[in-house]
């Protein structure tokens, strides 16, 4: 009697087992489908995003890369005239330095003076613009190269997103 109980007992067990895990309904299976689909969806639009995120990141890229080229040439503008001015003014000031030693009136010693803070200010002027140039130069080159890091970064993303985009429509 105890192991017809037993049997009872298990063959309830089992039994209420297979009830409780039920087959899939039509809806339980579009369902599934549904969020498959979204989920492919998802991906592809994450892919075309990165594409034209890279694209804007690589227009950006060629800005900086103008911008800098336009700094560095205006740079090297500024520094063709300092120099100039600097060995105009280097001259000028040796040619009326030269002078000095025949002045012989403190009127004369006054007014060579004058010339020469005047010659000293325009030399000064030209090393200033010197410095300027290589200043344009150096954020020039930085343009450039960050230029250059955003095409390359663009590019990665435009491969990044090309793939997810490929996948997305192979899953599909």
């Amino acid at each position: 009697m105890k192991k017809f109980v037993t049997v009872i007992v298990l063959a309830g067990t089992l039994f209420s087992a297979g009830c409780a895990h039920k087959a899939p309904t039509f809806a339980d299976k579009l369902q599934a489908e549904g969020a498959a689909r979204i989920e492919i969806a998802e991906q592809w639009e994450k892919g075309n995003k990165q594409v034209s995120n890279g694209e804007k990141q690589i227009v950006n890229g060629q800005n900086l890369i103008t911008e800098g080229q336009e700094l560095i040439r205006e740079g090297e503008e500024l520094i063709v005239k300092g120099n100039l001015e600097v060995q105009t003014n280097r001259e000028a000031f040796q040619t009326t330095s030269i002078q000095v030693s025949n002045i012989i009136s403190a009127d004369t010693a006054f007014k060579h003076v004058d010339k020469l803070k005047k010659i000293a200010n325009k030399w000064e002027d030209g090393e200033d613009k010197i410095s300027k140039g290589n200043k344009l130069i150096k954020r020039g080159n930085a343009s450039i190269s960050q230029g250059e890091k955003d095409i390359q970064d663009g590019h990665a993303l435009i491969t990044s997103g090309r793939d997810n985009m490929q996948k997305a429509e192979s899953r599909y």
